[in-house]
């Protein structure tokens, strides 16, 4: 690995293109090495990690995913977007945070929301609808409402939500500009459902906070 890593890093600061190739291939075993000496090399690196976001092992789609985010250009955000809806959740819990790092956050929070919309979701998607808005606005609080109607924690089959982005979106709801018949009626969908302990826990917090709001 030391070896790897001297010869690496001297064809790095030569900008050798050849280092491209032999960090390629041996990716997920320097993790660390790659993300940081790749970036430099800007559009000649982002042609070899759109190989990378396309192969079937997700460590390997995750970690050149995280390093686009060192390379802020149009082409690394191309590469990005798609992966919102990547069949791994890892995958998609890296990728609104990259984008962030990597793009303009209005046109990234735009991108998030479409992918939240299609049904793939993660705590990270839901952190960047949040802080992008200061909150929800009534089209982001909308889409957060419907990943709560249609999250079924006992589905047997695949689907692009999480229950931990169904329990990072959960307190937004407490200040959502929805009508709170809406928002109940869907918590208590959700309660049928039988979430688990936590998720049912801030259930109950979040009606709450909604009685509570509403006599004051």
């Amino acid at each position: 690995y030391i070896l790897v890593r001297f010869i690496c890093t001297l064809w790095g600061r030569l900008g050798d293109p050849r280092v491209l190739d032999a960090l390629c291939q041996q990716a997920v075993y320097i993790p660390t090495l790659f993300e940081t000496t790749i970036p430099p090399f800007g559009e000649v690196a982002v042609r070899y990690l759109e190989r990378m976001v396309k192969d079937p092992a997700p460590q390997t789609r995750l970690l050149a995913a995280k390093t686009l985010s060192h390379i802020p250009t149009g082409s690394s955000v191309a590469l990005l977007i798609p992966l919102l809806r990547d069949p791994s959740d890892l995958v998609r819990s890296a990728i609104p945070e990259a984008l962030m790092v990597a793009g303009v956050p209005s046109i990234v929070a735009r991108e998030v929301l479409d992918a939240l919309r299609e049904g793939f979701s993660s705590p990270a998607a839901i952190r960047v609808l949040g802080g992008a808005t200061g909150g929800l606005d009534v089209v982001t609080a909308d889409a957060v409402l419907q990943l709560i109607e249609r999250w079924d924690p006992h589905t047997l089959k695949p689907t692009g939500d999480t229950s931990g982005a169904v329990l990072e979106a959960l307190p937004y709801l407490v200040t959502a500009p929805l009508a709170p018949s809406n928002i109940t009626s869907a918590l208590c969908g959700l309660l049928e459902r039988h979430p688990g302990p936590t998720i049912t826990a801030e259930i109950v917090q979040v009606i709450g906070k909604q009685i509570g709001r509403a006599h004051v």
